[in-house]
């Protein structure tokens, strides 16, 4: 529960610091993903084998375009991917401010979370979604097809297919069974390495990727396809948690206190992220040149009998505060 409450936490803190940095703003995008985290401790609990072979732990996360996290659940490392995404859509929608209610909310995610129980959790916090279907899902739907669309090769805003492939767009739509959803689906397709020369192409010829979305027809197909393949920044954001705030590996042997473990490094990193786009907004930078910029330059990092003492010039200190009075006036509107 002390956990739970802790992440709900981490929720209204990424709320809070998103307000101070999308001043603006008409939307608000959620990517959720998880990682593996291979472990080596024999005596760890949740160690298990994944898909992959690989024996770890699983960390689900979720997070915003600017990348702040707004959730951080360890898991055993058998869990499935998508356990869990429904908690994290009610828990995080359910948190927004009312300052930002008229923010219309997007959900993206990978072939892992294309679900019925997925679509019904956003439905119900009125959050539009895009999520990229598995080729089970969406090859019965290739023929329903009835016109594909070329993309202009003389445009440099065109989406292309894998390996930089010319593409062609199809739509259709698709009704979950047992479900009074229905829901968009985009296609694209691109003639197979070898192919070309064809005359007659069929089905066969064709690479496709397919996603399912509930965004209305106002958006172009290739909008929401630009708009899904953004979702790769959530990649790096887990990667700079792993790198920068050393989340490769989690050091307990309790479940439940790596789960702290990795809330407590959550916060760390959305402070470090927070403090990125305020020194640039359009380029933050990630953990390691932020940490060279503002600690190891003014400041000199001293580890002796387990304690790590930095020492500064006073007026280092004192902008310190400044800043820190600025942050809590621009929160409380005095600014």
């Amino acid at each position: 529960m002390h956990c739970k409450n802790l992440n709900h936490a981490l929720i209204e803190t990424s709320f809070r610091l998103r307000k101070l940095q999308s001043i603006g703003a008409t939307s608000i995008t959620i990517d959720i993903d998880s990682t593996s985290n291979e472990q080596h401790g024999k005596k760890m609990e949740g160690v298990c084998f994944n898909y992959n072979g690989i024996n770890c732990l699983d960390t689900i996360q979720a997070f915003d375009e600017y990348g702040f996290q707004y959730w951080n659940n360890v898991r055993p490392g058998n869990n499935h991917t998508a356990s869990g995404a429904q908690e994290i859509i009610h828990e995080v929608f359910n948190r927004m401010p009312d300052s930002l209610s008229k923010l219309t909310r997007y959900v993206r995610a990978d072939s892992g979370y294309c679900k019925k129980d997925f679509f019904h959790a956003c439905a119900g916090k009125n959050a539009r979604f895009v999520v990229c279907m598995r080729s089970l899902m969406y090859k019965p739907l290739i023929n329903l097809v009835t016109e594909w669309k070329k993309q202009e090769p003389k445009d440099t805003d065109r989406i292309v297919f894998v390996g930089n492939r010319e593409c062609e767009v199809g739509e259709t739509v698709y009704w979950p069974k047992n479900s009074p959803l229905r829901l968009r689906v985009i296609l694209i397709r691109a003639v197979k390495v070898g192919r070309e020369s064809q005359l007659v192409k069929g089905q066969e010829d064709y690479d496709y990727q397919g996603w399912v979305s509930s965004i209305s027809d106002a958006m172009d197909p290739e909008d929401i396809v630009k708009m899904y393949r953004k979702r790769g920044h959530a990649e790096n954001f887990i990667r700079e948690l792993k790198n920068g705030m050393d989340l490769h590996h989690y050091p307990c042997q309790k479940l439940v206190a790596n789960k702290a473990f990795g809330l407590i490094a959550a916060f760390a990193y959305n402070l470090m992220r927070f403090v990125a786009l305020k020194d640039n907004p359009k380029r933050p930078q990630f953990a390691k040149a932020i940490r060279f910029k503002f600690i190891h330059l003014p400041a000199q990092i001293v580890r002796h009998a387990r304690e790590v003492i930095f020492r500064f010039m006073d007026r280092h200190y004192e902008e310190v505060n400044r800043w820190m009075c600025y942050i809590k006036n621009l929160e409380f509107g005095v600014v």
